[in-house]
């Protein structure tokens, strides 16, 4: 058999799982020449471990690919450079809390050599597993103000691992919604986290409630789990600051929010939701604090905070958008209702974008006829006949006209998960 011959080759996506490449081969048999694309990832590795009962140890996890829990043995990525059966002793440590004695090889395969370019390794345990698991070693709560709840906890974990520490809001998700601050701390096998959890308005209204916190190690299922008995602070002031206008877009990565409260000695500023600066209060009650922005829009709002570090309501929001010269931000992976956005400080006055499939079939197609420097493309996964697409690479061709006469055409690649 003769081989294909390869003209050229390129990169078109590159995250931290895989990279996909294009590679253009000319047909040993008609000559003809051809893309054609590769996932470019690195090995695998998957253990068989069995308990002294004969129980298989199994990871269920969440796979977005199949939208579903999926139940696996134990496995992962190897790292550049390490030795797969290191990799498949570590995976399990990580993924399960099992620690194996002596594993042997089984073998490697391919998993699928029309698109991939990896392998995986296979392993067996010749003695049963030890479970090591985490264990909590103390915990406190401090509930800062009415809609912020503050727990620090310390954790015991054999070996560096990774752990993921939260609360279970599942039977009061009424008063509490997820974290979305947490703090790591590690010294060798010791973990201390803090973590902040914004709770709903009708929560002031409880004296104490049952929290279970728990902790975990990557993606395993085992964990430790300790209920807190939460109490409410109710002395939150009422006091809300007022912003002063600001500007609908701005061309540079920082802005001044200034404003006024009444009695109140210090504000926090909040970027979409989160705390991203707080500053003293002036005599008068004008406050005036710069912060950074990042690409496309934010809604900006304030609190009011008391002596004791309580925070008021957040004032009414305000869209600032922020326009940076040919800034082109793609989620990876992208996913249904995601947002891509594009911007340019002089503005375009004409857009075609189509999205297309990887022969080049058109999937999907918008287009822009007025003079915008900031665009916003959500796309629902679905094509112009309104049904579902596949998981897997597109790309999105940009053909745009500026206001001052210019223009430009791009094609990025956009990794598609379903």
């Amino acid at each position: 058999m003769r081989e294909w011959k390869l003209t050229s080759r390129r990169t078109l996506f590159e995250s931290a799982p895989f990279r996909l490449r294009e590679d253009r081969l000319v047909s040993p048999r008609t000559g003809d020449e051809a893309p054609y694309y590769v996932m470019e990832c690195a090995d695998w590795v998957n253990v068989v471990a069995l308990t002294d009962d004969d129980q298989l140890v199994l990871v269920r996890q969440y796979r977005f690919g199949r939208e579903t829990f999926t139940l696996e043995i134990p496995g992962g990525v190897v790292e550049r450079g390490e030795d797969p059966a290191i990799a498949a002793a570590r995976e399990l440590r990580e993924e399960t809390g099992y620690a194996c004695g002596a594993i042997e090889p089984l073998g490697w395969h391919e998993p699928n050599p029309a698109i991939q370019n990896n392998r995986v390794h296979s392993f067996v345990n010749n003695h049963p597993p030890v479970h090591i698991a985490t264990r909590l070693i103390n915990a406190k709560t401090v509930f800062k103000n009415s809609d912020t709840l503050k727990i620090e906890t310390q954790w015991s974990s054999p070996g560096e691992l990774e752990i993921n520490v939260g609360a279970d809001f599942q039977g009061i998700s009424s008063r509490f919604k997820d974290g979305n601050e947490a703090t790591q701390q590690t010294n060798d096998t010791t973990f201390v986290i803090t973590y902040l959890i914004p709770a709903a308005n009708e929560a002031s209204d409880a004296a104490s409630v049952l929290i279970p916190v728990y902790a975990q190690t990557g993606g395993c299922r085992r964990e430790e789990i300790r209920a807190l008995w939460i109490g409410l602070d109710n002395t939150a002031p009422t006091i809300v600051p007022v912003l002063n206008p600001l500007p609908s877009s701005v061309t540079t990565d920082q802005i001044t929010v200034a404003g006024v409260v009444d009695s109140l000695p210090a504000v926090a500023i909040f970027k979409d939701g989160k705390r991203v600066a707080t500053a003293d209060v002036g005599a008068g009650g004008e406050f005036s604090v710069p912060i950074s922005l990042t690409p496309g829009p934010q809604e900006i709002a304030a609190a009011g905070r008391d002596a004791a570090g309580n925070e008021s309501g957040h004032s009414a929001a305000q869209t600032v958008i922020y326009v940076t010269a040919g800034e082109v931000l793609i989620p990876k992976p992208f996913r249904p209702g995601d947002i891509m956005t594009i911007s340019h400080p002089i503005g375009y006055e004409h857009v075609d974008a189509r999205l297309l499939n990887i022969e080049g079939g058109l999937v999907r197609e918008w287009r822009w006829d007025q003079n915008l420097n900031y665009i916003e493309i959500q796309w629902d996964g679905r094509n112009g006949d309104n049904a579902r697409v596949h998981s897997g690479a597109y790309l999105l061709k940009w053909e745009a006209r500026f206001s001052d006469g210019g223009s430009e055409k791009h094609i990025w690649p956009i990794l598609y998960l379903r």
